[in-house]
């Protein structure tokens, strides 16, 4: 007899009795689970002394608390997470800044790989997850029956509710965040982000949010991009970026031959032409060298003379030598402008263990591409057993679009990834992390330039958004040619008309 087939419905932290019960509903019934739990922090010590940082929270009651150390983080654990917050707003006063709290319910979550509304199979008392994403026949407390019922009546009498009650499933199962909460919750990608701190273990301080910037295309255009395939790519083996995986302490490279080089590693040049200047793949970089070295009213003006996004590096005189990344140095080397000497300062990934935020983003991927095949085969099958009624069928499905949504909503997150990890404004923003993900967007851009150049159409790259702007449609041999270069899933690069 096949096990039942259950939704996880709902978690709730109970902290008198230190504990999380997790409620799974389906066609089987209701069933509860509960589990041994206590809260836990991560505090950066930017330079804290452990004995500071003990005494600091010595004013609590320490029988209610643990604290272990992690290189330059403390990790907090609380008897309760009323402890954790208490804790968190005393050492702002005492050090000026606070961790990022995540609330139990979610750090349990993170904690088992679950989330609201994965599916499991109960065997006895063994809990199995199971890949899919089906619509959840998982009851929820403000409705009688279950979500999928209810939703499936609303698309026949209010169909904006159901889909807005549809893309919160979605956000919750996504982001493992209640689905009463999912309606406040306005970025998606930073609450992705904030649990691949929390699952690698790296703190988090508390700063407004990034201030999002638009990127404008000229009239009559097509914009191309690439921001969710940017994510995969920074994901990728070959680059394997991470909070964890830059700069590891395991897998230093002796050489810049080493294959986990990053681009962003810093390395020595000659420069072959005088009065030389060069646009750094890197924003952060740039800001950096144009801030600390002399001449700094040249490249203002060569910046407004010639409309760029931010700071050229240069000049430099013929035989000077100086340190710049690597990416600008072969890019400068390829041209018969520079001459590599020497390693400055290298910069690499980790190659003995995958980072989280690589295993996250290749979930969303594997998973925009399992729900890419579920909806078509949905679509198929209606069409043929509908016919022309096929629309109407689709139109009433809450799967279809629980689905269609969930795709949407993985897109949208990878999309707005390489933003968060490369904005100085960002929560999540560390130099090295920026620079590298800067030069990886920019190479790639460069390659699809060259590609789309060779076919007659003419570029305009804005590397820091990771998009690239045409003055006429590209043929569509380009994005395939392009997508096979990089082996990049189909679906990851989006294309529209800029009017």
């Amino acid at each position: 007899m096949a096990p039942d087939t259950f939704f996880l419905a709902g978690v709730s932290y109970s902290p008198e009795k230190r504990q999380v019960v997790a409620d799974f509903s389906g066609s089987g019934g209701k069933v509860s689970r509960k589990y041994s739990f206590f809260p836990k922090m991560f505090f950066p010590l930017r330079g804290i002394s452990r004995e500071s940082l003990v005494e600091a929270l010595s004013f609590h009651d320490l029988k209610r608390l643990k604290a272990d150390f992690s290189g330059n983080t403390a990790v907090i654990y609380g008897a309760t997470f009323s402890d954790l917050k208490k804790v968190n707003n005393a050492l702002e006063k005492f050090f000026g800044f606070s961790a990022n709290l995540v609330e139990p319910e979610r750090q349990f979550l993170i904690g088992k790989n679950w989330s609201y509304f994965d599916c499991f199979s109960l065997d006895g008392s063994e809990i199995i997850k199971e890949k899919r994403f089906d619509f959840p026949e998982a009851g929820a407390g403000f409705f009688s029956g279950s979500l999928k019922e209810n939703v499936s009546s609303l698309m026949k009498v209010n169909r904006p509710l159901a889909l807005d009650i549809t893309e919160r499933i979605a956000l919750s199962s996504i982001l493992k965040i209640p689905l009463i909460e999912s309606e406040q919750r306005k970025d998606a990608a930073e609450i992705f982000l904030e649990n691949v701190l929390f699952e690698t273990g790296a703190p988090l301080s508390r700063r407004p949010p990034p201030v999002k910037k638009n990127f404008h295309a000229p009239r009559n255009a097509v914009e191309i991009d690439f921001s969710a395939a940017l994510s995969g790519l920074c994901a990728a083996p070959s680059n394997n970026l991470g909070f964890e995986s830059v700069n590891c302490p395991c897998c230093a490279p002796s050489s810049l031959d080493g294959e986990n080089v990053l681009p962003s590693t810093l390395v020595e040049v000659r420069f072959l032409r005088e009065g030389l200047y060069f646009n750094p793949f890197s924003k952060s970089w740039a800001e950096k060298f144009h801030n600390s070295r002399p001449l700094r009213g040249e490249r203002e003006g060569r910046k407004k003379e010639y409309f760029y996004d931010f700071f050229p590096a240069g000049p430099f005189r013929r035989n000077s030598t100086d340190s710049i990344m690597l990416a600008d140095a072969l890019a400068l080397e390829k041209e018969g402008l520079a001459e590599i000497l020497a390693p400055a300062k290298l910069e690499w990934h980790c190659t003995a263990s995958r980072s989280v935020f690589s295993k996250n983003v290749d979930f969303l991927k594997d998973s925009i591409v399992l729900l890419d095949s579920l909806i078509k085969n949905e679509s198929s099958a209606v069409v043929a057993s509908k016919g022309l009624f096929f629309s109407q069928a689709l139109e009433s499905s809450p799967q279809f679009f629980y689905r269609a949504l969930l795709k949407k909503t993985m897109l949208s997150i990878m999309a707005s990834l390489p933003r968060l990890l490369s904005s100085p404004e960002s929560r999540f923003y560390s130099e090295s992390l920026a620079s590298a993900v800067e030069c990886i967007a920019s190479g790639m851009l460069c390659d699809f330039e060259e590609m789309a150049l060779s076919e007659g159409s003419r570029v305009s790259l804005n590397a820091g958004f990771s998009t690239a702007v045409l003055d006429r449609a590209p043929k569509m041999s380009v994005l395939k040619r392009f997508e096979g270069s990089l082996k990049l899933e189909k679906g990851l690069l989006s294309l529209k008309n800029a009017f």
